[in-house]
């Protein structure tokens, strides 16, 4: 067997970059795979325009990089889903992107989604091919040597809290509970309202995303994967479930 000259091989594949799966409820999907041991929410969750889809990423403990997406009306994925959704393709990174595309063609496979720039990979582009041997497969530009990766939004932290707005006190009260319920090291009022992501021990991935299906139980809301993201500390939580409260 010819390994160099197999089809990845001429298509100067440098790694798989991803795997990626489907489903209609992306948050239920991130929480598995957050409770897999190890596993890490490196980015997302977010929404990417270029592909309608919600998306996010988790790192396993041994590496690998598992792409979520969460489908939307008249997303491409839209009929994956429908069928049960789970994996869907293998992301592979190419530093020539049209020249891997050419020669994928020359060698059986179809191209199903021209060359575009994502917006889940800093504008990078991908496209979308299928083979009769390995279905459907995507290629990604490498990084340019020179890139210089966009700082991420720098959400500022409020400490002092505005109470004296309509449902503020019940924000503030299912706020505290949902926090207290999941983090019952925190006693006094001051370490509630201080508490925030990446600050507050043991707030991490796996428990935003539970404090989020708290509260969203609790009040009967509901929070979009672009305000999971942002929504990063009580006041800011605070905040949000109020004007939802008011809705």
């Amino acid at each position: 067997m010819q390994i160099n000259d197999s089809l990845w091989a001429r298509c100067e594949v440098k790694t798989v970059d991803h795997v990626a799966v489907t489903t209609s409820d992306l948050k239920a999907v991130m929480r598995d795979y957050l409770g897999l041991p190890g596993s890490e929410l490196v980015r997302g969750p977010g929404f990417n325009s270029s592909q309608n889809v919600d998306y996010a990423f988790i790192k396993t403990a041994s590496g690998m990089m598992v792409e979520i997406l969460g489908v939307r009306k008249n997303s491409p994925i839209s009929e994956h889903v429908e069928k049960g959704g789970g994996a869907y393709h293998l992301c592979f990174s190419v530093e020539d992107l049209d020249k891997a595309i050419l020669i994928a063609k020359e060698n059986a496979a179809i191209e199903v989604v021209k060359p575009g720039e994502d917006d889940a990979f800093d504008g990078r582009r991908v496209a979308f091919l299928i083979h009769p041997d390995h279905g459907l497969f995507e290629f990604l530009e490498t990084y340019p040597k020179d890139f210089k990766t966009n700082a991420e939004p720098v959400i500022e932290s409020r400490k002092v809290l505005t109470r004296n707005v309509k449902n503020s006190n019940e924000a503030i009260d299912l706020t505290k509970r949902a926090l207290t319920k999941l983090f019952p090291e925190l006693k006094e009022d001051s370490e509630i309202e201080s508490a925030e992501y990446d600050v507050t021990p043991g707030w991490g991935s796996f428990k935003h995303l539970q404090l989020f299906m708290e509260i969203e139980q609790q009040a009967s809301v509901s929070f979009t994967a672009d305000e999971i993201t942002q929504i990063n500390d009580f006041e800011s939580l605070v905040e949000n479930l109020k004007r939802k409260l008011e809705e």
